[in-house]
């Protein structure tokens, strides 16, 4: 069988709509994967060399490849979960590609016929260092979910601390209680004057700068 570098098969073209996920995927196990991961090599056996010319159900449903499951399911859509007929679709895009038939980890039966013994190893090795990161299609779809959920309450919130501070009431200046001041201003002090007319027994009363000030009789006041 023929071997190559798994390197090598980035390289391969798939076709026009499938660009996209195809890169998204590479870019993906050049974060994931060790520093080397383009360097091992590997069998390429063809599609029909595996599962020959169909493959059943049962088979497809325990297929397993050595890509982060949330990662992968963005890389091929947006979509907000990660449905069982979608992930199908994605499995199946995979079995197409060289590279993707490469990254089978399981059944095991599967990633012996395009592991080498002596390359096996380091596939493994990796495998297991990411297996958290492999997880079923139900818990990737339910983080998916919640991860949605998340971010609809946080621009939700967003929104509305927005929306008050743009309100007309947190624009208009602050009511604060009016307090009037009235100046410490200097208080003239009153002059009297005496007159030579008799004044009446009546005290005349004048209030001055707050102070209420009582004639003296047989004076009058006048302030000036």
């Amino acid at each position: 069988m023929e071997q190559v570098t798994l390197g090598s098969l980035t390289e391969w073209r798939p076709p026009t709509k499938e660009e996209a996920f195809f890169n998204n995927v590479v870019q993906i196990l050049d974060e994931v994967f060790p520093d080397n991961w383009r360097a091992w090599v590997i069998n390429i056996p063809s599609y029909n060399e595996l599962f020959r010319e169909h493959i059943s159900s049962d088979l497809e449903c325990r297929l397993r490849f050595a890509i982060p499951t949330i990662r992968l399911a963005k890389a091929y859509s947006t979509e907000t979960t990660l449905s069982e007929r979608r992930y199908k679709k994605i499995k199946r895009i995979l079995l197409t590609w060289p590279l993707g038939r490469a990254l089978i980890y399981a059944p095991l039966t599967i990633a012996a016929k395009v592991h080498p013994v002596q390359a096996y190893n380091k596939f493994s090795e990796t495998v297991n260092m990411i297996k958290a990161l492999l997880i079923s299609r139900q818990e990737a779809s339910e983080i998916l979910k919640k991860e949605v959920d998340i971010d609809t309450s946080s621009n939700s919130n967003s929104s509305r601390a927005t929306k008050r501070s743009h309100s007309p009431e947190s624009l208009a200046p602050s009511k604060e209680p009016r307090i009037k001041f009235v100046p410490d201003l200097p208080c003239p002090l009153p002059r009297a004057r005496p007159v030579c007319s008799v004044v009446t027994e009546r005290a005349c009363s004048s209030v001055v700068c707050g102070v209420i000030l009582r004639e003296i009789p047989n004076f009058r006041l006048s302030i000036k």
